[in-house]
């Protein structure tokens, strides 16, 4: 029903996946820290939303609207050793990651809440 599958909901339900994607990594490389063989992985918040973005059939219709190009991310940690696990820069991009996955999660919540409201009549 296109009442619950909008482009909103949809992008949520991404952002999701997206951070899923993430903490799925850096839990790899958080138990192998340890292992000298192992090559990090990583997320790169910045694909994934171009592929969502592709996916989606969102169009940027409007010189405001954020594109491709107008990504800025800021400066993108490295661990020292490349290629490597630093656990401490592992351990805060997790913590990052779940910051970020409460806030899509608790917006997604609110978001069929207000559709729940709406349907039942109810305004508070």
């Amino acid at each position: 029903m296109k009442l619950f599958n909008t482009i909103h909901s949809k992008w949520l339900n991404k952002g999701l996946q997206i951070n899923n994607k993430k903490h799925k990594a850096i839990s790899k490389n958080i138990s192998n820290v340890n292992n000298p063989n192992y090559e990090k992985k990583s997320t790169n918040f910045a694909d994934e939303l171009t592929i969502a973005e592709e996916n989606t059939g969102l169009n940027s219709t409007d010189n405001e609207h954020i594109t491709q190009h107008t990504y800025d991310w800021g400066p993108i940690p490295r661990d020292n050793r490349e290629g490597k696990v630093n656990l401490t820069k592992q351990m805060t991009e997790m913590a990052e990651n779940q910051i970020k996955q409460r806030f899509s999660t608790v917006r997604l919540r609110r978001y069929y809440q207000g559709l729940g409201k709406s349907i039942k009549g109810k305004i508070g």
